[in-house]
């Protein structure tokens, strides 16, 4: 249900946006869309825009299964995974798009081995679905917490070895201004990053976006890019921000330099 209304939530936003209006203003957080108390107390604007973005949601939700925590009594674990989309497949003749989220919370493949040994293996059980099935799999991955302060680098993920050496591509997300400068010193940074942290804080409250950078940190069979999103993060919403030279985050730079820095492949 958690998942379900941040989507519905998004979609809020969305339809809101798209009938001209304020989104922060008539779209609803997701404990809202939990909590049918809040529904009677709506604007009757807010609740066409509500079954609005249900109706959306629904036209995708039909394609969309998720398995939370237990899979026929145990906790959920790779095996498992593979059980899923094997009969997936057989039943519907379609083949999934698998999402783990995430990673290190998946069923201990040997509970007498180390975390690092268990992920490894879980790694490499995962590549080999996408491998034998020819699908994508998503696999979400906790961060180390000395990483929380630093710019996001592939030694960022929990017990990285396997993420790092398995992955055909490894995604990275940190908030735009996180990487160093040239010439800064660490107290200077640290006070920045301080600062860059309170304001997102601020604006997270007043539901306002903040933005963020999503970094690919390897490519097996292209290049390195990185793609820049505005994050509503009340309403669980990324919007790709387009070259406004205005903006902060593209001060100093050309037309062309932005278009390098966010280069697909």
């Amino acid at each position: 249900y958690e998942l379900m209304s941040k989507s519905i939530s998004r979609n809020t936003f969305l339809e809101a946006t798209a009938r001209g209006l304020e989104g922060k203003d008539y779209a609803q957080e997701s404990q809202k869309v939990l909590n049918s108390r809040y529904y009677r107390f709506m604007k009757e604007t807010q609740r066409i825009v509500l079954e609005a973005a249900i109706e959306r949601y629904s036209n995708g939700a039909k394609n969309l299964y998720i398995y939370e925590g237990r899979y026929q009594g145990e906790r959920l674990s790779v095996t498992h995974i593979k059980s899923i989309v094997s009969k997936h497949i057989e039943r519907t003749g379609n083949k999934p798009v698998v999402i783990v989220d995430y990673l290190q919370i998946l069923a201990p493949v040997d509970p007498r081995s180390t975390d690092k040994q268990n992920t490894d293996t879980a790694v490499f059980e995962l590549k080999e679905l996408s491998r034998d099935n020819g699908i994508p799999v998503i696999a979400i991955s906790s961060f180390n917490r000395e990483s929380y302060l630093e710019p996001v680098s592939m030694t960022s993920f929990k017990e990285s070895g396997a993420v790092e050496y398995s992955s055909d591509i490894l995604f990275g997300l940190q908030y735009s201004g996180m990487d160093y400068i040239e010439g800064e010193g660490k107290e200077a940074r640290n006070k920045r990053i301080r600062t860059l942290n309170k304001e997102n804080w601020s604006k997270k409250e007043k539901k306002e976006p903040i933005q963020v950078e999503l970094k690919c940190l390897k490519n097996r069979n292209g290049n390195l890019f990185t793609v820049m999103f505005n994050l509503t993060n009340a309403f669980n919403l990324f919007k790709e921000i387009d070259f406004v030279p205005e903006r902060d985050l593209t001060s100093g730079m050309s037309k062309e330099e932005f278009i390098n820095r966010t280069r697909r492949i």
